[in-house]
């Protein structure tokens, strides 16, 4: 049976494949922190060697600019202006300008992926039906080993709502992995990385198990220069994985380690291996760990098969299709474990309700201070708009190329902020009315238990 530190895992684990972004923009390099000179002297705007972002991923990334924020200075903008070479183009005028004024979003923007819109029990410790319900599974002090095994055959090259399943793969086991406890100990094992898909490739590819990450405490670098050399190729050793991730686990655990295994895959066994042995294997030992299994877009004679292999490993299978899925899922079983811990009285729908208010209170708070930036900085960038071209620094084409492109930039920026903060409003909401009213059903429940 899945424990429930085993399930809360596996929740967290799905839900670590939504709201995940990407930039693969060049940052602007720092601007130098020297002391202002003496008052009538201006320091002359060094040229750096970048490219402005197109896409809005990379302008989160591209300050801040050195009279950015606070440092806002309108009177040296205006000396740093009239030093502009008259004849640049649009592009050359935004480039020099960001440079000067592009705010830094990034902090901002680190707070929308690292937002917590999940929602827990606070009397979780305070159940009326006493040690049922502070059984081993709550314990604080019961550690947890989990294992990661990523498939890379070839067919995990394949795409789904445009990104390979090899990059979402990776995306999730990195989200997930970051936000483990720093006591749980990671690991990663790739299979079929090695050789290709062809027949030719098949006995390379089936011996291409390799435990790429060593269970170990999370460390960022490490793990994600781990998963940068995986790259969809070969066949799908699913059985060998579980055996080596079984060695694995079995050098590391002792008597109060809860281990639990996450498979990602996009297919069945291709290699002659009996993954249903294997996990059985596994779970039914002393160690008696998990397995989940993550689908990527298979079909149903996969589905059946890989859900075999989760059954009798003890865990939970998904079939991960679109985000919708994966939003629906979480939503499921973020609900499953509230309703768990919240058996009692209606103080746990109180305490929801406030939380949900904090939550919603806190996501306001990040999108007006994200809002308020992206007014801030395209106010400030038009101000030295209107001085370039009153001082007949740019010709017309120019002027007309950087309007468009300074408003580009802040539709862009707009976008990206108002669907940050309307999917997370969402998720709140839906997670919030579920419970409330799943905590109310269990609540009668119980209390027709106890008379």
């Amino acid at each position: 049976m899945l424990t429930r530190y085993g399930i809360r895992l596996f929740t967290l684990f799905l839900s670590a494949c939504l709201l995940v972004s990407c930039s693969n923009s060049t940052p602007t390099p720092p601007v130098s922190d020297k002391k202002e000179e003496e008052k009538g002297q201006v320091e002359k705007v060094e040229v750096k060697d970048f490219e402005p972002a197109k896409e809005v991923e990379g302008m989160l990334t591209e300050g801040p600019g050195k009279y950015a924020g606070e440092r806002y200075d309108k009177k040296r903008i205006k000396e740093e202006l009239m030093q502009f070479s008259k004849g640049l183009t649009g592009q050359e005028a935004y480039k020099k300008l960001l440079q000067l004024l592009a705010e830094d979003y990034a902090p901002i923007d680190k707070k929308y992926k690292n937002f917590d819109y999940t929602f827990y029990n606070p009397n979780a410790d305070d159940t009326p039906n006493g040690t049922d319900d502070k059984g081993s599974d709550n314990k604080s002090d019961k550690s947890a080993q989990v294992s990661i095994l990523i498939d890379a055959s070839g067919s995990m090259a394949g795409k789904v709502n445009g990104q390979t399943k090899m990059k979402l793969a990776k995306e999730a086991a990195e989200r997930f992995a970051s936000s483990l406890p720093q006591n749980v100990k990671v690991s990663v094992v790739t299979y079929g990385h090695k050789g290709s898909n062809r027949e030719q490739d098949k006995k390379v590819s089936c011996n291409s198990t390799e435990e790429i990450y060593p269970l170990s405490e999370y460390n960022e670098a490490k793990f994600n220069k781990a998963l940068n050399n995986i790259n969809p190729t070969g066949w799908t050793p699913i059985a060998s994985a579980i055996e080596k991730t079984h060695q694995s686990l079995q050098q590391n655990t002792s008597a109060d380690t809860e281990n639990v295994v996450f498979i990602i895959s996009d297919g069945i066994e291709t290699c002659d291996g009996n993954p249903v042995d294997a996990a059985k294997s596994l779970h039914q030992s002393n160690i008696q760990a998990v397995v989940n299994i993550v689908g990527f877009d298979v079909n149903n004679e996969a589905q059946q098969e890989l859900k075999k292999i989760a059954d009798i490993g003890g865990g939970e299978y998904e079939t991960v299709k679109s985000a919708k899925d994966l939003n629906s899922y979480f939503n499921k079983k973020n609900m499953e474990l509230i309703s768990a811990w919240s058996k009692w009285g209606g103080d746990s729908k109180i305490e929801i309700s406030r939380m949900y208010n904090d939550k919603f209170n806190e996501l306001g708070k990040i999108s007006k201070e994200f809002n308020g930036t992206i007014d801030l900085e395209y106010a400030r960038l038009q101000d030295a708009f209107t001085q370039l071209q009153k001082e007949e620094i740019l010709n017309s084409g120019a002027i007309n190329d950087l309007n468009r492109i300074l408003l580009d930039r802040k539709n862009k920026l707009d976008r990206y902020y108002l669907d940050k903060h309307r999917g997370l409003n969402i998720i709140i909401s839906t997670n919030y009315h579920s419970i409330k009213s799943k905590i109310e059903k269990i609540r009668q429940e119980n209390i027709k238990k106890n008379k």
